[in-house]
């Protein structure tokens, strides 16, 4: 048995949705959401000080509610249609390669790179997801990208055995 495990593809967009909530988890407190909850409580508080009738303030305070969740629904929504299509266009390019246990091999037709292990800081491993990373920069690889599940167990096993060898190089000399 050979030490290479070839691989053809790329995962699908989906799958790369996945490996960002993995690998980039959001912040519960982001900029954006305190600066939301802010006005919120600066347009209720307004809307409250005023001596209209709470039926008038129950209505203008859903009116705003609603247009403020309609506004971050679209966002999302175009941001997910761009994000995906952008997707789509960078995959368009043909990509096979290979792993081993010095490094993983990627040719496509714009480029050849063999990229170290030793490159990377981070590997995670999901349903049907192994993914090496290092800062933004990730590969990530799913049973459909190999040729037979023996390959795909192969693949797994490799990043399992690596882990094991980030781990050790990790922790301090005691």
């Amino acid at each position: 048995m050979t030490d290479k495990i070839p691989f053809k593809g790329w995962i699908t967009f989906e799958d790369s949705l996945r490996v960002e909530k993995i690998l980039f988890r959001k912040k519960i407190l982001s900029f954006h959401r305190i600066v939301t909850g802010l006005g919120i409580v600066v347009i209720s508080s307004l809307i409250l000080a005023t001596e209209v009738p709470i039926l008038v303030t129950i209505f203008t305070m859903l009116f705003g509610a609603g247009i403020v969740g309609g506004t971050l629904w679209y966002s999302k929504r175009s941001m997910y249609k761009a994000k995906s299509e952008s997707y789509a266009k960078e995959t368009q390019v043909e990509r096979c390669g290979s792993l081993s246990s010095e490094n993983i091999k990627v040719t496509s037709d714009k480029a050849k790179n063999e990229i170290n292990w030793e490159f990377f800081s981070r590997i995670e491993e999901s349903e049907n997801l192994v993914i090496v990373a290092k800062d933004d920069y990730y590969v990530a690889f799913a049973p459909y990208m190999f040729g037979n599940l023996m390959d795909w167990e192969r693949c797994k096993n490799l990043f399992n055995k690596i882990k094991k060898q980030f781990n050790k190089s990790a922790r301090p000399d005691q």
